[in-house]
């Protein structure tokens, strides 16, 4: 394929649950490098500082299993695809964004996920897209731990990270579960505080 078939610029839609369409771009004909803008961008739209992002991930095929991925490295985004891999993205093309954790002890860092339309509804749950707890309320929440989680945790510190974070109160936040959702990892029950 000749650089003349390639676009050098595309813009696709991102949507927190229950909320609008932003837009997303890719530029590659901007001298700034496409995985600073993307994690900019996705910073901006979440609220949270670009450092504490860890990778980001995308659906980009109709085959819902098959993923690109892309560490934020001290701001410097690498992967295991080039960005140029996106180029196959059509302007207009719709996702859904989610927010997990990735690790459950400071400095807490997230990565962010983007589901094709394939695989979300715009209003109700699905085997792969929560609307709860992908809502803006709820990342919200998720991006208070972040900012100001971090000290807190040191109080309520016991030695083990998931005790501490159900001491804390933030597990639901950390690790949300849907139960319309079809989950093929172990999850960990939820205490909370007052649990006898």
């Amino acid at each position: 394929m000749s650089s003349n078939d390639t676009p050098d610029k595309i813009t696709i839609k991102v949507k927190v649950a229950g909320e609008d369409y932003h837009d997303l771009l890719f530029d590659w004909s901007d001298s700034e490098d496409v995985g600073r803008q993307v994690f900019r961008q996705l910073a901006s739209i979440i609220g949270i500082p670009i450092h504490k992002m860890n990778r980001f991930m995308i659906q980009c095929y109709p085959d819902p299993d098959t993923v690109a991925f892309f560490f934020n490295k001290r701001n410097t985004p690498t992967g295991y695809h080039d960005f140029d891999h996106l180029k196959i993205l059509n302007n207009g093309d719709c996702y859904a964004l989610e927010m997990t954790f990735e690790n459950y002890e400071p400095p807490f860092h997230v990565n962010l996920f983007l589901y094709n339309r394939s695989s979300f509804d715009d209003n109700q749950c699905t085997a792969q897209y929560c609307q709860h707890i992908n809502g803006r309320d709820f990342i919200n929440r998720q991006v208070e731990i972040i900012k100001y989680g971090e000290p807190k945790y040191g109080e309520f510190w016991d030695g083990d990270a998931r005790s501490t974070i159900r001491s804390m109160g933030i597990q639901p936040y950390m690790d949300p579960i849907c139960s319309f959702q079809v989950y093929d990892r172990l999850r960990h029950p939820y205490y909370p505080r007052t649990h006898g």
